[in-house]
Parts: C-alpha cells; sequence; structure tokens
C-alpha cells in the first residue's frame, strides 16, 4: 500500500483548513500591529509576520473507512503573510512539527509518535514543514463554479 497518499491527504488538508478561511483587513487594525507581528520585509507593509504565540495549525486526520477522526494541533515557529488590497495573495509559514499534538491526548501518545514516524512526517529527520502559499481563492468561488457544473 502506498503511504504517500495519505500523507499528501493530510497536508493538503492542513493547507486548506489552516488558509481557507479568509476575508478583508480591516483598516482600524493596519496600525494596531502587536510587536511580533513586525514586517520581515522592513519597509513593505505587505508582508506581516504572523504571531506565533496566537497562530496554530489545526489539522484532522481520518482512518482509511473515514469513520474515525482526530484533531490536533502543530505550532508555527514563523511565518509571514502577504497582503494586499486587504486580500491575502501569498506567504510562508514554517511549522515545529516536534510540537504535533492530538486534540485530546497531547504530545505524548501513540498516534503522535506515529505522525512523526518516518511513515509520516519523519519529524527526526525533518523537524520543520514551510508551506507555501502561492496562490489563494475563495472558497465561496469554489463552490459557486462547482454548482455551474
Amino acid at each position: 500500500m502506498n503511504k504517500k497518499h495519505p500523507l499528501s491527504y493530510l497536508i493538503l488538508f492542513i493547507v486548506l483548513f489552516f488558509f481557507g478561511c479568509h476575508g478583508t483587513v480591516k483598516e482600524e487594525k493596519k496600525n494596531n500591529v502587536t510587536a511580533s507581528s513586525v514586517s520581515l520585509h522592513v519597509g513593505n507593509e505587505k508582508y506581516v509576520a504572523i504571531d506565533t504565540k496566537e497562530s496554530v495549525v489545526t489539522w484532522r486526520g481520518y482512518n482509511l473507512n473515514g469513520l474515525n477522526s482526530q484533531t490536533g494541533y502543530v505550532y508555527i515557529s514563523k511565518g509571514e503573510l502577504l497582503i494586499e488590497n486587504g486580500e491575502l495573495t501569498g506567504g510562508t509559514v514554517e511549522v515545529d512539527m516536534n510540537t504535533i499534538e492530538d486534540k485530546n491526548h497531547g504530545r505524548d501518545n501513540k498516534l503522535v509518535h506515529h505522525l512523526k514516524d518516518p511513515d509520516f512526517f519523519e519529524v527526526e529527520r525533518f523537524p520543520f514543514s514551510t508551506i507555501a502559499i502561492t496562490r489563494v481563492t475563495s472558497l465561496n468561488e469554489d463552490i459557486k463554479k462547482l454548482q455551474r457544473t
């Protein structure tokens, strides 16, 4: 059995879940930036650092028959978002794979140890994962396209 497909689906789901919901940036919050949100691109207001103390990637995994699901978190070590015309248009996020945890059982359980093993994320060899946002579309637009077909 090819174990690459479930991993690909899990990563895809993480990316979609984390970045699927977006909206416009409110003007009143533009100047109310916390110290941990200072842009990595000095002088370029389009880039905003992700506040790693207030941000997390939520994941959800399913077994093959789809009946048993698990939810958890992995914490962001650094990242930045590209905001143009009040919309998310790109960015990068680096997550610390050693922080992966199961919502119900924390970090020290069989599921988390299994996810850290070489048959999933191989965390010992690859302690950080980077998510590159190269394209952003609205879920509402995608749903409308599907309804038209």
